[in-house]
């Protein structure tokens, strides 16, 4: 029996059947596009809150600054004192 356009179309592609029509190595490729795309989400979403809000995250506020210049000797107990209260305010 001669087999038709359609069986012979079937007969030729399946043997890729069990890895789809991307061949062996698409199923890993697609894992590496969305395990990279979540990574780029979540890269973007630190970067953005972090960069956006410069007192938060890591960042010293004015009285800590203000404590540290008095410790190291910078400011005298005077300065000291009128810049915390200005700050304070």
């Amino acid at each position: 029996m001669t087999p038709t356009f359609g069986t012979m179309a079937v007969q030729a592609t399946d043997h890729w059947a069990p890895w789809g029509h991307m061949g062996w190595a698409g199923s890993w490729f697609m894992w590496i596009f969305w395990l990279a795309l979540l990574l780029f989400v979540i890269f973007a979403i630190r970067w953005f809150s972090t960069n956006r809000n410069p007192g938060v995250g890591g960042s010293p506020d004015a009285e800590s600054v203000l404590k540290r210049r008095h410790a190291a000797g910078e400011i005298d107990e005077q300065t000291f004192k009128r810049m915390r209260d200005e700050l304070r305010k």
